[in-house]
């Protein structure tokens, strides 16, 4: 009986306590993290028609993925971005991109699905694969990701034109792995670190490490909404044109026996890029980049040990007419020594007109007129004449 009262008194002590207990000392249940996902994408399909081309013959200045006189179904592209949120200042995302059509080997790193697909035909590579994780001020992302050099874009919605220019096809690298970094210090200004692989080459076949680095700094330089960033990359690697050969684009007259064994050269590259936004909806690009090669492997000789340099600057104009109309403008010049760059010797140029317009809100038309010319060389038209003019047009279906 004794033991019994015992616990009834501990009973009502602790139904007491409870209740005098104040509301704020209850622990709480973390709520469960939740992530967050989106998938988009789009079709292009487009034809290049070159004043006397030839069907099934390299199209050399506008694209190096597919011929003229030919429709092509360009990309068929996907992108999924998962972002789950770890705490109240730190996310995790993991972003994959798909790329289907042939515009493949504008994609293609050497060493991932050699011969598996064929130019001028439809096919699939991977351009973008990577984890960031996001602490305040930061962005540190691991994997396989875009090359953050110029103003054009592999992904065919985030350029304006259709057709690409010379620094895109013969200077700038796709794609990288490895380890990159971006630090916001202020609202405006980002600061670039990276450690990456030779880029455009698969690290799980040639592992060679480069550096990336660079700024960009926001509605600094002047009254007008304005961006500038400088990008510079250093360590072994292959021009961007010798890249695409792997994938084997046939060029005339290089035999591609001579490119079965790639030769790395040291590679120096610098990118300059200022957006301007004028009054009367009217948009300025200029992109400019300078490089030099040592010890890489010449296009079209394929003989080792060959150095040089290049020079080069694009301007873009876009003026808005309305929400579904923009008028566009385009030109460019590249100059590289010993052929290193292009495969053909002296200073390319071109210019191209053209209209992005929106019939629908999923639907884009991109018709231009374009020419190219050559000082110094004769690459256009299977290498036999100096200059090229061409009237091109694709439609981007977006889903």
């Amino acid at each position: 009986m004794q033991l019994r009262s015992y616990i009834e008194d501990i009973q009502w002590l602790l139904l007491l306590i409870f209740m005098i207990a104040p509301q704020s000392s209850k622990a709480e249940i973390p709520a469960p993290s939740v992530a967050s996902y989106s998938i988009d994408g789009w079709i292009e399909a487009g034809a290049f028609l070159s004043l006397y081309g030839k069907q099934n013959t390299f199209n050399f200045g506008p694209t190096d993925a597919n011929s003229a006189q030919e429709v092509h179904l360009d990309q068929f592209y996907l992108r999924a971005n998962i972002t789950r949120k770890l705490g109240d200042d730190l996310n995790l995302g993991i972003t994959i991109h798909n790329l289907v059509g042939t515009d493949w080997n504008n994609s293609y790193s050497y060493g991932f699905l050699d011969n598996a697909f064929r130019w001028n035909q439809i096919g699939w590579d991977l351009p973008q694969a990577f984890v960031s994780i996001e602490p305040p001020e930061f962005d540190i992302m691991v994997g396989k990701l875009f090359t953050p050099y110029g103003f054009e874009d592999l992904q065919a919605t985030e350029r304006p034109l259709f057709s690409t220019g010379y620094l895109f096809n013969f200077i700038y690298p796709t794609s990288q792995t490895g380890l990159l970094m971006d630090w916001n210090p202020t609202e405006h200004i980002a600061i670039h670190q990276g450690i990456t692989n030779s880029p455009d080459i698969w690290i799980f076949n040639i592992a060679e490490p480069n550096y990336l680095g660079g700024f960009s700094i926001e509605n600094s330089l002047m009254d007008t909404p304005n961006n500038f960033s400088f990008y510079m990359t250093y360590g072994k690697g292959l021009m961007r044109m010798n890249t695409i050969m792997m994938s084997g684009v046939p060029f005339m007259p290089m035999d591609l026996d001579t490119f079965t064994t790639p030769v790395l050269g040291t590679i120096l590259l610098l990118s300059e890029c200022w957006s301007i936004q004028l009054e009367n909806d009217i948009e300025i690009n200029i992109d400019l980049t300078q490089g030099t090669v040592n010890g890489s492997k010449a296009l079209y000789s394929g003989e080792p040990g060959s150095n040089g340099s290049w020079i080069g600057a694009g301007l873009w104009l876009d003026k808005k007419a309305n929400k579904s109309l923009h008028a566009l403008f385009r030109f460019e010049v590249l100059q590289n020594s010993n052929q290193i760059a292009t495969g053909y010797q002296g200073t390319l140029t071109e210019a191209t007109l053209g209209i992005a317009y929106n019939p629908a809100e999923a639907l884009t038309l991109r018709p231009e007129i374009r020419y190219d010319r050559s000082f110094g060389s004769s690459p256009f038209l299977n290498g036999t004449s100096e200059q090229m003019f061409s009237m091109n047009l694709d439609a981007i279906l977006h889903f």
